[in-house]
């Protein structure tokens, strides 16, 4: 089998334990990379054990000197990629902040801004709705397409990111939305 698209790369991924991260970390992994997964939640994060080329570490993104304690670890970081949940606004900001201040010195930023994927943080939500059957109707009325996304799709996207295919991408926003926004 030929080596992958990110062959050789050593990524973080946060928020790695279930939904989009997993998928995610799974995918880098499966394209070569050597993926150190995050997550708070230490059980579900256990189970990326099992996965080739994937390492696991408990990390609370909040934890300012747990952040700067594993970057200290990495004698080379090609790709982070950060899960952790926030606004779309502050990703897309934080992003073309970055891509100002490092393109010159190769380092490359994507926000990606997917509509509403089928996680198991989803679920949940859907889940604890008054009618559930009815909150899952109006999630899916809102998509063009008639489903949700799936995390996969999304871990394809961001391989593609962050591979040598796209060196000349950097301070984008990628929508991926079934066409959400088309209105």
């Amino acid at each position: 089998m030929p080596d992958g698209r990110l062959q050789g790369k050593e990524i973080i991924v946060t928020a790695a334990a279930q939904g989009i991260g997993r998928a995610v970390a799974e995918e880098f992994a499966k394209e070569g990379a050597n993926v150190l997964a995050t997550d708070i939640n230490g059980e579900k994060l256990a189970e990326l054990n099992a996965v080739k080329g994937v390492r696991t570490k408990i990390l609370d993104v909040t934890n300012y000197d747990a952040i700067k304690e594993l970057v200290t670890d990495f004698s080379k970081l090609d790709v982070l990629f950060n899960c952790a949940g926030t606004t779309k606004g502050a990703v897309i900001a934080f992003t073309k902040a970055l891509a100002a201040d490092f393109t010159a010195q190769g380092i490359r930023t994507h926000a990606i801004c997917p509509a509403t994927v089928d996680t198991p943080s989803l679920r949940q939500r859907i889940n604890s709705a008054p009618d559930p059957e009815e909150a899952m109707k109006n999630f899916l009325a809102r998509q063009k397409q008639g489903r949700l996304g799936r995390p996969d799709e999304i871990a394809k996207l961001s391989v593609f990111l962050a591979s040598d295919e796209a060196p000349y991408m950097t301070g984008c926003e990628h929508i991926i939305d079934g066409g959400w926004m088309l209105g």
